[in-house]
């Protein structure tokens, strides 16, 4: 049956990707705030940190009115943003649209996160502290999670692990944290990985968590929480450096092998005595780094939901390393053939 489904953060990572298959299926309205999304599709300009989203009162009235559903992934990501800007859109904003969720009673499709789980063990890392920190954003989107719970609302909760781009272009509005890894693989600048051999490296592309989220918003799914993950299949950290060197050897790209060395040796042994000498750049960079992979400290695998959701398929190592070369492909055309180079 075709619904009135509202998207918000149509012009994020996923939004993007959600955007064309739930306007395929269904009447779409995105709500936009500093950029409009060129789709052919109706656009709402809104704030989620203003009441009733920044909406005169009969726009607001009307919008319950027409919806069916609302897919909110609008948040922010930037693990750099201070603290008051976050909550006010993961936490204040997710309240604003549960209530025009309980207004209109429909019910509310939640992207959070996979890595809501490891908060702990990202607080924990030592010296993983400060403007490059991951705890902020994850204790933002708990919260988010818990109110959601607390309502009472019709509510399906999502975690993808970390997003890629789309698995065949590999393109992606925004890079995340593992494309700073990847991107820092390929122009050799990545000598220490702050992530041991055996660690797993959970990441699914955009259009696999897209085609999940519409997949429950087509059964008319109204409660649960689904991990989209990869699951067992998710490949070490040994295998996604392992593929990205044999990727940039086939380009003909020189790089040398990093060095993998668990927290404890990089606060014991290497950060007093190198880091410091490092050029602010090249620091800042470590330090983004170092941050991002404490959520990746571990062998155990996440649960996921990938294949048992319809219209899905499980993650295997082979369609993970096919989705990883997609972005390196995709990285190396953003960022190196400006200079005259080619892809293979």
């Amino acid at each position: 049956m075709r619904k009135t489904i509202l998207l918000t953060g149509a012009s994020g990572v996923v939004g993007q990707a959600l955007m064309p298959m739930l306007a395929a299926r269904h009447e779409l309205v995105c709500l936009t705030h500093r950029r409009p999304v060129h789709e052919g599709v109706a656009q709402l300009p809104a704030d989620l940190t203003q009441p009733d989203l920044g909406l005169d009162r009969s726009r607001y009235t009307d919008l319950a009115r027409r919806i069916d559903a609302v897919v909110h992934s609008a948040a922010i990501t930037h693990f750099g943003t201070c603290e008051h800007a976050m909550r006010s859109v993961n936490i204040s904003g997710t309240r604003r649209i549960l209530g025009l969720a309980e207004q209109a009673s429909v019910p509310v499709y939640y992207l959070s996160t996979a890595f809501v789980s490891r908060v702990n063990q990202a607080t924990a890392r030592p010296g993983a502290a400060g403007e490059s920190s991951p705890v902020e954003y994850l204790k933002s989107k708990i919260a988010a999670e818990e109110m959601i719970r607390a309502s009472g609302q019709p509510a399906v909760i999502l975690r993808p692990s970390v997003v890629l781009g789309d698995s065949v272009t590999g393109r992606i509005a925004r890079h995340q944290g593992l494309h700073g890894i990847l991107g820092a693989l390929l122009s050799n600048r990545l000598p220490l990985l702050t992530m041991e051999r055996h660690s797993r490296v959970d990441f699914v592309s955009q259009d696999v968590v897209a085609q999940a989220v519409t997949a429950l918003v087509d059964t008319g799914a109204t409660r649960g929480e689904y991990p989209l993950t990869a699951g067992s299949a998710a490949l070490s950290a040994a295998q996604m450096v392992d593929t990205t060197m044999q990727f940039a050897r086939r380009l003909g790209l020189r790089i040398d092998a990093p060095r993998m060395a668990c927290p404890d040796v990089v606060n014991r042994l290497i950060r007093p005595v190198f880091i410091d000498s490092l050029s602010r750049p090249d620091r800042r960079r470590f330090e983004d780094i170092y941050a991002m992979t404490s959520v990746f400290d571990t062998i155990e695998p996440f649960p996921t939901d990938l294949g048992g959701i319809p219209g899905t398929s499980a993650p295997t190592p082979e369609t993970l390393t096919a989705s990883l070369h997609a972005t390196l492909r995709y990285l190396v055309r953003a960022k190196f053939e400006k200079s005259g180079g080619r892809v293979a």
